[in-house]
Order: structure tokens, then sequence, then C-alpha cells
């Protein structure tokens, strides 16, 4: 009776990769049909409870009430300077802000302002969705239409329409008749500030977007033209920046202020030896 054939392998002796590879080259021990564990994410511990905050940690509640604060912020802001400009509306609204800020360029030119509710002046220009943006020249006439249409002494209940109290004024020639324009959404007249001593530029805006926001309205308005009105060769506050705003008195832009470091004109010793 013969024998089976026993064949002898000899051992196979599997060498790890040099030290140089171990880095870039996967374990040649494991098997590519064992799959990876799924990704996921560090267990996290529930946020802190009150009750689990130390004293230290804690955030203290204000020590002033919100009235307190309201007063402070109010007395801070008025170091700030404001840009002036007269909003009109149809039919025969306007409003003087100091809160317009070019918001965007592109892909359109987008500016924002705020309005205090109510405002009638805000619910003509949600009726139109048309108005018109007057950047003020930095002169007296300009600041006193400005205070005009800012309704300014005027107490609540006897306010009346400021276009009623500029078409009055007996010097209206000094800054040109207002133009009525026809706006032809809605039929309706519309006044805007003629061209004369007052105005620099016009912006015509049309509604984009409004946010209510505590007692304020934000809106966002679509520049539809850039309209240059002075001449900056001619007139009163020729080539001077528009009326400004500050600590409830109008003001033009004075001297320039060039960036210095306070050290400049002044010696100073570093690592000097002391007397002995």
């Amino acid at each position: 009776m013969s024998r089976p054939l026993l064949l002898l392998r000899r051992p196979i002796r599997l060498r790890p990769p040099h030290k140089s590879l171990r880095l870039l080259l996967p374990c040649p021990y494991t098997s590519s049909a064992v799959s990876k564990p799924p990704l996921t994410p560090p267990a996290t511990s529930p946020p802190p409870t009150a009750s689990s905050q130390t004293s230290s940690t804690a955030v203290s509640p204000p020590s002033e009430s919100p009235d307190a604060v309201s007063t402070a912020l109010r007395h801070t802001m008025r170091i700030l300077s404001h840009p002036v400009v007269i909003l009109t509306a149809p039919p025969d609204r306007g409003i003087t802000l100091s809160s317009l800020t070019c918001l965007s360029l592109h892909p359109h030119p987008l500016v924002s302002f705020n309005i205090k509710k109510p405002s009638s002046c805000s619910e003509a220009m949600h009726d139109s969705g048309v108005f018109a943006v007057h950047i003020m020249k930095s002169t007296g006439h300009a600041a006193h239409l400005a205070n005009i249409f800012a309704q300014v002494g005027m107490a609540r209940g006897k306010k009346r329409r400021p276009w009623d109290e500029v078409l009055d004024l007996e010097s209206v020639a000094t800054w040109g008749d207002p133009q009525r324009l026809q706006n032809e959404d809605s039929g309706k007249g519309w006044l805007v500030i003629g061209k004369g001593d007052g105005v620099d530029t016009r912006l015509w805006c049309g509604k984009e977007k409004v946010l209510e926001v505590g007692d304020h309205e934000i809106w966002v308005a679509r520049v539809l033209e850039v309209e240059k009105v002075a001449d900056l060769a001619e007139g009163e506050g020729a080539g001077m920046a528009s009326l400004m705003y500050v600590d409830r008195r109008f003001h033009h832009v004075g001297e320039e202020v060039v960036p210095e470091h306070g050290s400049l004109g002044q010696e100073v010793d570093v690592g000097a030896p002391e007397d002995e």
C-alpha cells in the first residue's frame, strides 16, 4: 500500500515595509475585504445648565436697566457724525434722514436707512414703491430745509406736511422751485426738491425690502439712477462734502486729519545708560 505524498512547504516570512514607508503604505497584514467602521462624530457632553456652572464662570446680568442703557446709548451716538439727506415720496411726502448708507454695489446698487414708526411718509413709500433721496450740500439753507422735513420743534398732533411749509417760504426762488413729477405707476403728482442751492445729488430709488426692528423700519432700496443736481463749480458749498449732523447740530466736514504716530517729533532714548 503506497503512502500519500505529503507536500512540504517552507513557511513564508512576511517582512514589514521599510520604516520610511510605514507612514505611506497601508498595513500589509489587514485584508482589503475588511470594512472600516463608519465615522461617527465624537461624543459631546450636553451643554452646562445654570445649576452646573460655577460662580466663577457664570455671566452676571447687566447692572443697568434697559432704559438707562438706551439713554446712555443715545448720548453716545451723538458724538458720531451722520449724513443728512431728505427723502421725498408721492403724494407730496418727505422726511429728513440721518442713517443713509451704501449697502451694496453688486449685483445691484443698494442703499439702506431707518424710519421710526409710525410714519406717514413710510406709508406713502409702501404704496408707491418709489422715492427720491436728496443728498444735501453743507450750506445754511440746506440745513434749514432739513429742519423743515424733520419737523423740529413741532409737537405730535400739530405737525403739518413739510411741503406746505416749504411752499409757503418767501425765499423759494433762492433755492429753486420744487419739481412736480408724474408717477406713471400711481398717476399722482410727486414733489422733489428742485435744482438750486441745497441739493447736491438726487438718488432715484425703488423699494427692495423692509424689515421691522423694534420701533423702526429698516429700508433696503435699489438705486435706479444717480442724478447730479448741483454744479460743483458754482454756488455756495461747491466742492465741499455733504451736510453732516453731530451732537444735535448741523456741521460741514473740517480739515483733513493726517494719520500720525503719537511719538513723531519727540526724542525717545531706547536703552540709554543710566547716569552713574
